[in-house]
């Protein structure tokens, strides 16, 4: 998932925390953010939904994200479920990026760490 969401350089390893949209057999929709060594004084973070193709195993195959600038809401609605496309385009109401933050940087200070969603089982919530 950092490869595909932040795509940091091969000197900087990275780390993600996701909050899951929505789910189904093949395709997982998050929430994901993504940053390098937050306790550097220059890092890379990148916050946005994705759209995970998983295999039969579960494994990633390919990711989906919105396009920047005026074709972000269209891609948006092309990409995502319908379902999760308020949450999507309303994460300000929602999203608690200093928590995420302050997660990796825990992680980052004690590798092997798994994500807030793997420590709290998270399940995908409601659509506003």
């Amino acid at each position: 998932l950092v490869q595909a969401v932040l795509r940091p350089p091969p000197d900087e390893p990275g780390l993600c925390e996701w909050v899951v949209l929505d789910a189904t057999p093949t395709a997982l929709t998050v929430w994901a953010f993504c940053a390098t060594d937050v306790h550097q004084e220059r890092y890379m973070a990148v916050s946005m939904p994705a759209l995970l193709h998983l295999d039969p195993q579960g494994r990633i195959t390919a990711v989906q994200m919105p396009e920047p600038g005026r074709h972000y809401g269209p891609s948006i609605r092309r990409i995502f479920p319908t379902q999760t496309h308020q949450r999507i385009l309303r994460f300000y109401t929602w999203l608690d990026v200093p928590g995420l933050k302050a997660h990796l940087r825990y992680r980052f200070a004690h590798p092997g760490t798994p994500p807030l969603v793997v420590q709290q089982r998270i399940q995908p919530g409601p659509t506003p």
